[in-house]
């Protein structure tokens, strides 16, 4: 899954560029049962299940609907700034994934 948004960067056309993004949807649609167990299972103690996975389900929720502001701000400046920063992200997000 980290490995398509990179891949984005060099394509030429709307087709390339749903190869990739089609992949990070699978990987997504994959990933997120077992991204949900791990949330459930960092809960302090197992009466705080719910509000742990609702500010997890939160912050997805708030990255849906700002993520494309910002995006949408960088791609004025530079077309492949957006792709960049997710890359980035991603990257961020596997390294602290890897202390869980």
């Amino acid at each position: 899954m980290y490995l398509d948004l990179p891949s984005s960067l060099f394509s030429d056309s709307v087709t390339m560029l749903l190869i990739p993004l089609a992949l990070a949807a699978t990987g997504r649609a994959i990933s997120q049962p077992s991204i949900m167990s791990l949330v459930s299972k960092k809960s302090p103690h197992h009466t705080m299940n719910g509000a742990v996975m609702g500010v997890f389900q939160a912050s997805a929720s708030l990255g849906r609907v700002f993520g494309p502001f910002v995006a949408g701000f960088l791609y004025d400046y530079w077309h492949q700034a957006p792709f960049y920063l997710a890359s980035v992200l991603l990257g961020m997000v596997f390294l602290l994934s890897t202390n869980l």
